[in-house]
Parts: C-alpha cells; sequence; structure tokens
C-alpha cells in the first residue's frame, strides 16, 4: 500500500464499517452521546413537548439505543418507539436490548431512503448528534424522510456540537495516510447556521438554544448555569421544531 496524506472520502459502506467498528468496541460505550446525556435530552422532550401527546415516537439515528430507553421511560399504554441506523450490530444491539419491552416496536436497518414507515407516521422524530456527520445530499435525505415520516404539526428534536472546530479532531492513519475526524464530523453548526437550514424545510422553532448536555442532575443544573454566566462555552445546540406544511424538495 502506498502511503499518502489525503483527505477520507466518506461513503455510505465506509460510514457503516466504522460505526459497526465503534459499535463493538465496549471500551468506548462511556463516550456514546447517548449514555452521557439521554436522561437529559428526554427530560428537555417532556418538559417541552410532553411525551403523552405522543402515540409513536422514532430515534433516527438510534445507535446503541441509549436516548430511545430514557424515551420509553415515558411511554404509556399504547404509545410506541421505534429506531433506525445504518448500523447492522447497533440495530441486532437494539432489538435485542428491547425485546421484552412493551412500549417498544422496533429498530430496522436502513441502507437508504425512504424508510419503510408510512408518510405521517410519527410525531415526534428525535435527530440527535447526527446532522454534523452530513454532507449536503444525505443532509437533504434525512430533512425530507423527517418531514415526511412526521404528521402534519409532528416535531423533530436534533442536536449537534456547538460551532466545532473541525480540523483540531482530525487523526490520520499512519499506514495508508488518509485523514478523516475521529468521530466521522464533517461539518459545524452554529445556532443561526442550524435554524436557517431547518427553516427551509419548512420547520418552524420552537426552541432554539445553546446547552450543556449532561445525564446527572446537579452536574447539569451547574453547567447550564455556568454557561448562563459565560463562565464555560455551550457545547451543544437544541432545536425543536414544528413540521409546516410543505412540498418536498
Amino acid at each position: 500500500m502506498m502511503f499518502e496524506v489525503h483527505n477520507l472520502e466518506w461513503t455510505h459502506d465506509k460510514i457503516s464499517r466504522f460505526w459497526d467498528f465503534i459499535s463493538e468496541n465496549t471500551a468506548l460505550n462511556n463516550t456514546f452521546f447517548g449514555l452521557q446525556a439521554g436522561d437529559h435530552v428526554a427530560t428537555v422532550i417532556n418538559r417541552t413537548l410532553k411525551f403523552k401527546n405522543f402515540r409513536n415516537i422514532i430515534d433516527l439515528s438510534c445507535g446503541k439505543g441509549d436516548v430511545l430507553f430514557s424515551c420509553l421511560k415515558y411511554l404509556k399504554f399504547g404509545q410506541y418507539g421505534y429506531g433506525t441506523d445504518f448500523s447492522s450490530k447497533n440495530i441486532w444491539h437494539v432489538n435485542n436490548r428491547f425485546k421484552d419491552n412493551a412500549s417498544f416496536k422496533e429498530a430496522h436497518l436502513l441502507q437508504n431512503y425512504p424508510s419503510p414507515f408510512p408518510d405521517g407516521f410519527f410525531d415526534l422524530v428525535i435527530i440527535t448528534e447526527v446532522v454534523e456527520h452530513l454532507n449536503d445530499q444525505d443532509l437533504d435525505l434525512v430533512l425530507n424522510e423527517s418531514s415526511r415520516l412526521l404528521v402534519p404539526g409532528g416535531y423533530i428534536f436534533i442536536t449537534t456540537p456547538n460551532n466545532e472546530d473541525i480540523d483540531s479532531n482530525k487523526v490520520m492513519c499512519p499506514d495508508c495516510g488518509c485523514v478523516f475526524h475521529r468521530w466521522q464530523h464533517v461539518r459545524n453548526w452554529t445556532l443561526s447556521s442550524l435554524q436557517e437550514r431547518l427553516e427551509q424545510y419548512s420547520f418552524y422553532p420552537k426552541l432554539v438554544k445553546h446547552i450543556a448536555w449532561c445525564t446527572p442532575l446537579k452536574r447539569r443544573l451547574v453547567l447550564n448555569i455556568a454557561v448562563k454566566m459565560n463562565l464555560v462555552s455551550p457545547s451543544g445546540i437544541l432545536f425543536i421544531g414544528k413540521k409546516q406544511a410543505q412540498q418536498l424538495r
């Protein structure tokens, strides 16, 4: 193999292989956003939108199901949670993890869009720490799919890192010379750029803010107070939007 420094071009196959490896490496479990902040995410959803108002919800990139796990705790009889992911390892793990949970329906392996779910099937689409991984083409697919899946008046819940310095997290393979972001991020977002992009898809902003994600209640209270006092920079961005009538792009 000839060594030459070059930027890695991510393809769907490479992305699936990458995340299958991450999924199988249990030493990395504690680094997953869902495990670190899943309870906080579910708390924000319930406080802002109320789970009791939803019949069907979906985590559109569910990983190992940590965010879904926290959300399922709020669902009652007749309410159901679903998941999708591009990693077959993750899908197997989620379906096995929640097989005895009455509020869990299924996690479906995605290989392309559209997903197998019918139009307007969901009241809430959850997309945590995903949009920073998507190029323009894939972002368009994901947001159009989210709009298709949502009932009119349904909600989209999106999180992403705040104004990340992409280059500072790049690494190089010493074997072949390919350069890539250590967590497969390909773009950064600011509060205004995320809101502007989502409004293009007719998601009316209900709540858009900087946020410090953390699961332990005491710690996240301290973190968010520190953010408000400008003592620390906010690590994340939260966008909650309501689907308006639109033509898919």
